[in-house]
């Protein structure tokens, strides 16, 4: 069974000695300038907001559960795909969405191998990590036809 947010969230402030008692996830609607500086591809107003919110590194910021890795990563920058796994910790990378896909299999599914190289080197287990449905991100790949990517 996939481990909650709220437990992967837990095991990457434990892993990275940040951990409180008790992780609070706030609402989406929360990070919603988080979000939007990075569909506009901003880095120095997401850094801003990292500042005084340095949990939005390792936290769901969007309704299905995606970090700021994931929806960097949809966006198609990868300028700050690397910025963002700069400052995170590498097990952060290893955090899923609602449908248990890690911001690299968004890279692997989009062929994205800018954004798939900055992640597998801060984090060589990327590649391993399946879906909910039991699927690797080179599965997604070769069947979006990525051959870049497998």
């Amino acid at each position: 069974m996939a481990a909650s947010l709220t437990e992967q969230h837990n095991r990457v402030q434990s892993s990275t000695g940040t951990a409180q008692s008790t992780a609070t996830v706030k609402d989406p609607a929360y990070y919603a300038p988080l979000h939007r500086t990075i569909n506009e591809g901003d880095w120095n107003a997401v850094e801003e907001f990292f500042k005084s919110n340095s949990d939005a590194k390792i936290v769901s910021i969007s309704d299905r559960s995606e970090t700021a890795l994931h929806l960097a990563v949809f966006a198609g920058n990868g300028k700050m795909v690397e910025k963002l796994v700069d400052v995170m910790p590498a097990e952060a990378l290893e955090l899923k969405e609602s449908s248990g896909r890690t911001a690299f299999a968004y890279a692997a599914l989009a062929g994205d191998v800018r954004a798939a190289m900055a992640m597998v080197r801060k984090n060589p287990e990327l590649p391993q990590i399946r879906s909910n449905i039991g699927m690797s991100p080179i599965a997604f790949a070769a069947l979006n036809r990525q051959k870049d990517m497998v």
